[in-house]
């Protein structure tokens, strides 16, 4: 068990420590000013100079996000069951989800506030609308993929359009699902922070990292900057190893892609 965490650890750390002699291999040679690419330890050292600040609108961030997300998975799933019930469903509306999802995020904002106005409500739409096709197209993928012969064995015992939903489709699915779900996750500090940034409100100076982009932008602490793209990336890590973890403890004691990792 040590020697496959190790082998899993071992590949992002090399590439993490190439990136960064990179990143400083790219500032001496080509003499970037820090005003555009600030050494990689003045990032790290605003990130805990600003620990504190940072942490505050990293959680602010984190339950918008999760929010938006969390409502994501509700209405991803229960339209992905609606689309994989028949065929002809599938094709009526899930062109129009393909169009929601083709439609750039920045046009949905001004309306957004105009249905709800700046403040968190807004923040949480963009980040349903980030996150949501994934999720749906992950999903339905898996529940229209089962097996035929499963499905017929099933018919043979008389079960209805509801048991073969809840006891074959959404099992089967379940892998699919989760990819939905990871994708999802990574998409959520994106949303969130462009949120913050365009709808969200920043009355009482108190908000997540959109407003923290906002004021390091303007009073151009470019360090700052970076650091609270690093809390995002961080905290988009943080969601999608919380999903991998519920992706191990659903599906490792049954599932193949679990029984291959481990005979590797």
């Amino acid at each position: 068990m040590n020697s496959i965490s190790k082998n899993r650890m071992l590949p992002p750390l090399i590439s993490g420590i190439v990136f960064v002699l990179v990143w400083y291999a790219a500032i001496w040679i080509f003499k970037i000013s820090p005003f555009f690419l600030p050494p990689f330890h003045d990032v790290i050292f605003a990130f805990f100079r600003e620990g504190e600040r940072l942490f505050s609108a990293t959680m602010v961030t984190a339950v918008y996000g999760l929010s938006g997300f969390g409502l994501s998975i509700v209405a991803g799933v229960s339209i992905s069951i609606l689309l994989s019930s028949s065929l002809s469903v599938r094709k009526a509306i899930y062109p129009w989800v393909l169009l929601i999802q083709m439609t750039p995020v920045v046009i949905f904002a001004p309306i957004i506030v105009l249905w709800f106005d700046y403040g968190p409500a807004s923040v949480i739409t963009i980040t349903f609308i980030t996150t949501f096709f994934p999720i749906v197209a992950n999903t339905t993928h898996g529940l229209i993929s089962t097996e035929p012969n499963m499905i017929d064995c099933l018919k043979v015992y008389q079960a209805n359009r509801f048991q073969l939903m809840s006891l074959l489709r959404i099992p089967h699915a379940v892998p699919d699902m989760i990819n939905g779900f990871k994708i999802g996750a990574t998409l959520v500090p994106i949303g969130a922070v462009f949120g913050e940034f365009f709808v969200g409100s920043f009355a009482g100076n108190r908000g997540g990292l959109g407003l923290l982009v906002f004021i390091y932008n303007k009073e151009t602490r470019i360090p700052e900057l970076f650091a609270a793209g690093l809390s995002a990336c961080l905290l988009g890590i943080l969601m999608v190893a919380s999903i991998q973890f519920i992706n191990w403890l659903l599906l490792h004691k049954w599932h193949d892609s679990f029984a291959t990792h481990n005979r590797h």
